[in-house]
């Protein structure tokens, strides 16, 4: 069996052989873990993509991050729960998450056509929320709370209503203007 391996993958007993002369075999270290303030700014990446898609009014370049900054939540609580075991600042953490767990869920929910929330909903909870979690790690506020316009069709002042039509057979209204002067100019 073994002249069988030699014969049909040398270049695997190459690899394997070059794994082991580099102490590739070693187990590899694990990531340094992340802190709560490093992990709070992953999640910031996160909600600025968001952010800035829906900005753009593009909610499909929006759903990838929507379910990354979920991920980026559950490193934030790990970190937090590593760093301030039993102290105020986790339970407020945890409370923070909480709160941003359900927002972004609400808005992935409508994404995927289930009742939920929109965006221009939860913007500004969500950015003030955002905030008081970077004060709560040490991190300046950054996020502007503010609530996103909601599209709508622009009136311009030149452009009036249409008048309703007049029934048939009605008597047409008297013009008033300048020339006539109203009633009480008279």
């Amino acid at each position: 069996m073994m002249a069988h391996v030699l014969r049909c993958r040398p270049a695997v007993l190459v690899c394997v052989v070059a794994f082991a002369a580099a102490g590739c075999s070693k187990e590899v270290p694990p990531a340094p873990k992340q802190t709560a303030s490093q992990a709070v700014e992953q999640m910031c990446v996160q909600y600025r993509y968001i952010r800035d898609a829906f900005e753009r009014q593009d909610p499909d370049a929006a759903h990838g991050p929507l379910h990354e900054v979920g991920y980026a939540l559950h490193d934030l609580e790990d970190a937090a729960a590593d760093e301030m075991k039993g102290s105020e600042k986790l339970a407020a953490i945890k409370k923070l998450t909480a709160s941003l767990f359900e927002d972004f869920g609400a808005v992935d929910r409508t994404m995927h056509g289930r009742e939920g929330s929109t965006w221009p909903e939860v913007a500004e909870r969500i950015a003030t929320t955002i905030n008081e979690l970077r004060g709560t790690v040490g991190l300046p506020a950054e996020v502007a709370p503010k609530k996103p316009e909601m599209p709508e069709s622009k009136a311009t002042d030149d452009v009036q209503p249409e008048p309703a039509p007049e029934p048939a057979g009605a008597p047409a209204p008297a013009p008033v203007g300048p020339e006539q002067g109203s009633a009480s100019e008279r």
